[in-house]
């Protein structure tokens, strides 16, 4: 049996056995190794049933089942009480399912399951709903998560493509680069700093202070002032001293029953945002997310952005990335999919062949957002329909970028057509979600 078969195990163990107590109520928990232990409620005190009901379940899961099961009425009277809590805390889990002998698929029976899932990393990915460190309203900045699921898309290029279309607006943007394990907003800026995100956070975490004004710096090598406008928060300076504060992070968090868990780094973030945005009073704040389904981010979508802009090309790999990440989003916001700008990243220079290429991707986002359920039922829009939030925004490969990561040498190239309809999308959301907020 694989981990994936285990709780549909469980539920088929009690679902279809003709002897299941009517009031029988169960919360399984499984813990960090994926093991399984139960705790039920049953409407008497037959130990025989408690017997029968934990045999049952040993035999559908074998060794993935541990220890005994833990009643509210039956045995010793602290096990009781921890039984009760258990089932206190444990939320209820109305998509439990379990397959018969036909293999026909079934739903369990109502108000009879609770789920307890203990898991070490990845909560910011698993949780349920979740909101930015402010409304998104008029005068309230703006936060923007650049994100990809594979690195090497263009994720950070185009980042400082809108950064610098938002500064020729006359409107002030800060930079946060988030990417820890893997930094590179600071030398595409041209900034130097022996400080930066890394020891705001080490900081944060060890004595609850925030200075960012000591990792603040004036993005460089930009024409006719612009990067007066653009403030980069690097990631902090590589040396030896880099990966000893790194270490430092934790990103695992804990929760209780349905509180959304607490993680110690999001909190060093919100604060960093929150003090940013005092002392900056920025228009706009863009994150450098880091690639792949790390923690870090995971608390960047959503979580601390108002939009998400997701990269991916469109190959097998990046599409099959970002179906999880969709996923994972529809669980986060009821609005995830109008609160997002796909960009179909390193399109080949053909026109007709990126065309046709992102034709493609459209078809499958268009999939992705029927499958996680990103469009409201009543109106799914036609695959190839333009105005679609499943319509992913094309960005060409530019030789002159791939070579060259000196602004001044590729400034005009990052003001192309391709960015500047990503940038013109960002602000389209950003305002629509303004007006929202505001009615």
């Amino acid at each position: 049996m694989t981990f994936d078969e285990v709780l549909p195990a469980v539920v088929r163990a009690l679902e279809s056995w003709d002897d299941c107590p009517s009031g029988l109520k169960v919360a399984v928990v499984r813990d960090l190794r994926g093991r399984i232990r139960l705790a039920v409620e049953l409407d008497s005190d037959d130990k025989a049933v408690l017997v029968a009901l934990t045999a049952r379940v040993r035999r559908e899961v074998g060794p993935w089942f541990t220890e005994e099961t833990l009643c509210t009425r039956t045995g010793k009277v602290p096990l009781r009480g921890v039984a009760q809590r258990i089932l206190d805390l444990a939320p209820e889990w109305p998509s439990a399912k379990w397959r018969d002998a036909l293999g026909v698929e079934r739903s369990a029976t109502p108000g009879r399951w609770r789920l307890l899932e203990r898991r070490m990393g990845k909560l910011p990915w698993l949780e349920g709903e979740v909101a930015p460190p402010w409304p998104a309203e008029p005068g309230a900045p703006t936060v923007v998560a650049f994100y990809s699921f594979k690195g090497g898309v263009g994720r950070t290029t185009t980042l400082a493509s809108c950064a610098i279309q938002a500064a020729r607006r006359g409107e002030r943007v800060a930079v946060i680069d988030l990417d820890l394990e893997a930094p590179g907003v600071g030398s595409l800026f041209g900034v130097n700093a022996d400080l930066g995100v890394l020891d705001v956070l080490v900081e944060h975490l060890a004595t609850g202070a925030v200075d960012v004004g000591s990792v603040r710096r004036g993005a460089v090598g930009l024409p006719e002032n612009l990067g007066d406008l653009i403030d980069v928060f690097p990631a902090g300076r590589l040396d030896g001293r880099y990966l000893e504060k790194l270490s430092r992070l934790d990103f695992s968090g804990a929760a209780t029953g349905t509180e959304a868990p607490q993680i110690p780094v999001r909190e060093a973030l919100l604060a960093m945002l929150q003090r940013v945005r005092e002392t900056v009073a920025p228009k706009w704040i863009f994150l450098d997310a880091r690639a792949g389904l790390h923690d870090l981010a995971g608390l960047s979508l959503h979580g601390l952005a108002h939009l998400d802009v997701l990269f991916s090309r469109a190959n097998a790999q990046g599409l099959a990335g970002l179906d999880v990440v969709l996923g994972a989003l529809s669980r986060r916001r009821r609005d995830a999919a109008s609160r997002m700008v796909l960009v179909h990243a390193m399109a080949p220079v053909s026109v007709d062949e990126a065309k046709a290429e992102r034709s493609r991707m459209q078809g499958e986002t268009h999939g992705m957002f029927v499958r996680h359920g990103l469009f409201p039922a009543s109106k799914v829009p036609e695959l190839a329909a333009e105005d679609g939030d499943h319509r992913p925004w094309t960005v060409q490969r530019v030789e002159a970028i791939e070579r060259n990561d000196r602004l001044d040498v590729i400034v005009r190239d990052l003001e192309g057509e391709n960015f500047k309809r990503v940038w013109e999308q960002v602000v389209l959301l950003a305002e629509s979600g303004q007006e929202d907020a505001g009615s």
